[in-house]
């Protein structure tokens, strides 16, 4: 974590270290649900479609 605004002696309070513990779990979440769809979508286009994505390439 980044040091607080007030100087080097002054520490998180508990309140501020669970405010940016939430901030950071919503981030991470959000991230994961992101990676998920896109790793499904690759999935989805290689294995599930019937469409060749070099098709005129393999042609000559």
């Amino acid at each position: 974590m980044a040091r607080p605004k007030g100087g080097k002696n002054r520490s998180w309070s508990k309140e501020e270290k669970l405010r940016y513990a939430e901030f950071m779990g919503e981030c991470e979440l959000d991230t994961f649900i992101t990676g998920f769809r896109l790793g499904a979508r690759f999935m989805k286009d290689t294995f599930l479609s019937d469409e060749a994505p070099f098709e005129s390439f393999l042609e000559g």
